[in-house]
């Protein structure tokens, strides 16, 4: 019993080595099988279970443990773990699982050569401006592939065309050129007929052709594919920070939406007192934790150690010096022309009124006022809500930027910051530089036609006298009653006839 204290070989373990014959028989199998590969993921013991139900039925001997038998089907798990998923999971989970994915070189691309854009539901409610309500809005972001960079976003209520627009534009406002290729995933908006149908018929499909030379659609189930998905991970960190976080999936919601938590319920009415984020203070937060993130270093990957803003900025400088980047310049105003908003609206008094705000500026002050009147064409941008872009509608011509108005203090002269009265003293200024414009050019206009027309009156009254007294001399020389000592001028009279009578008329008359 002690032998191992003169030889230590004995406290080896003494496993069975060598080929081991099979766990169950080949019948045997053929059934667990046939309940492994069931899609409705049995699972274990009743795979076992149904297995050894089956072989009684069928005159197979049962003469394995159930021991036995889990032995057998783990070691099949393992060594077809492909079938395995694919049975229990689907070919989504068998392409994240198990399919080796690619390693792709991101020396080989720079800034803007590719773009990612994807909708990501956000995971804390904000209150909907449509119906006054909180809700989980969606957030579209594009993404720069090179630099892990969040160029351009648009929340919106849900995924649309617009916001896609929206948020490729912000991209390219901050880039200042156009992009290589854009890699879209495969989502309703997607594809409509925006997006995929004939060039003549689609608008934004035919606006992603002038601002990007390739687009290319993710395929489905392949979240690899998209880098920005890994991104949206990250992103989970403000939403949890946010009050109205309702949770990244049904197993992470917090308890206050949980049932019978009345503790967390009411601690979060109180934290909140019934509000969320409207959509602006949304946007906000999430711009101030981008800003944070681009400043982190990566803490692994292709550019581990750098920061997503060093990637950026360094890349950029060799897209600047490169000689074909002056035809993939593209200006804001061509960007705001393609890819904003519209809307057709009426001027009035005051500017023009647009979801709850009036919009004013001094180019506007001529035009004519009032519903049914001069009709303009508007683009606005939801994120920048301070200014809108006017057109003319029937010409197309661009008039002005106008500004969203700004309340001014009743009282700011006596009661008022130094701001209300600097506020009060703008708009006064303004309205009485447009006043005195009007009045000055009236002036002008008057002065003018006095200084012309008066003159020509004058000429004509003269014209008329020398007419009138040439006539009666001539009368009365007929008559024998030519007065001595005054001398008729024809020549003049000659000059008069060919004045209008009835301007000379007018002219004597007024």
């Amino acid at each position: 019993n002690k032998g191992w204290e003169k030889d230590y070989t004995k406290l080896a373990p003494n496993y069975k080595t060598g080929e081991q014959g099979p766990l169950v028989t080949d019948a045997q199998a053929e059934r667990l099988l046939f309940y492994v590969k069931n899609p409705n993921r049995l699972k274990v013991s009743e795979i076992i279970r149904f297995a050894k139900t089956d072989m009684e039925r069928n005159n197979i001997p049962v003469d394995k443990s159930d021991d036995t038998f889990r032995r057998y089907i783990m070691k099949w798990a393992k060594d077809h773990q492909d079938q395995w998923v694919f049975f229990r999971e689907g070919e989504k989970a068998l392409n994240d699982k198990n399919t080796p994915y690619l390693k792709r070189d991101r020396d080989l691309v720079e800034v803007g050569d590719l773009l990612v854009i994807d909708g990501h539901t956000l995971n804390f409610e904000i209150i909907n401006p449509a119906t006054g309500r909180p809700k989980r809005m969606t957030l579209i972001l594009v993404f720069d592939y090179k630099s892990d960079y969040p160029l351009g976003w648009e929340i919106m209520p849900s995924e649309n065309t617009y916001a896609i627009t929206s948020a490729v534009r912000h991209a390219l406002i901050r880039l200042g050129f156009k992009g290589r290729v854009v890699n879209i995933d495969n989502g309703r908006a997607n594809k409509s007929k925006w997006f995929l149908g004939k060039f003549e018929e689609c608008g934004i499909q035919g606006m992603f052709y002038k601002v990007f030379e390739s687009v290319m659609i993710a395929q489905p189930y392949h979240g690899q594919s998209k880098t920005i998905e890994r991104f949206f991970g990250s992103f989970s960190e403000l939403e949890r920070t946010l009050p109205t976080y309702s949770g990244t999936s049904i197993a992470m919601k917090p308890p206050r939406m949980m049932r019978a938590e009345k503790f967390h319920k009411n601690i979060y009415t109180k934290m909140t007192e019934g509000m969320a984020l409207d959509i602006y203070q949304a946007n906000y937060l999430v711009a101030l934790w981008f800003d944070e993130f681009v400043k982190r270093p990566h803490a692994d990957g292709f550019y581990k150690g750098l920061t997503p803003q060093e990637v950026y900025n360094d890349s950029i400088a060799k897209v600047m010096s490169k000689p074909d980047l002056e035809s993939r310049i593209i200006s804001k105003e061509e960007l705001n022309f393609m890819m904003l908003s519209e809307r057709v609206t009426t001027l009035y008094r005051n500017g023009i009124r647009f979801r709850g705000t009036e919009y004013f500026s001094p180019e506007l002050y001529p035009f004519e006022k009032g519903a049914d009147k001069h009709q303009f064409r508007i683009k606005y941008d939801d994120i920048e809500p301070e200014t809108i872009l006017v057109y003319d509608d029937k010409t197309g011509k661009y008039i002005c930027e106008a500004k969203a108005k700004e309340y001014v203090h009743p009282l700011a002269k006596y009661m008022g910051t130094e701001e209300d009265k600097l506020r009060l003293a703008e708009q006064l200024g303004e309205k009485n530089r447009l006043l005195s414009g009007t009045i000055k050019t009236a002036k002008e206009y008057f002065e003018e036609y006095q200084s012309g027309e008066t003159g020509k009156t004058v000429k004509l009254i003269e014209m008329k006298q020398i007419q009138t007294s040439a006539a009666r001399q001539l009368r009365n020389k007929k008559e024998g009653n030519t007065d001595e000592g005054i001398e008729l001028d024809y020549s003049d009279a000659q000059v008069s006839t060919e004045i209008d009578e009835d301007d000379i008329d007018l002219a004597i008359t007024n």
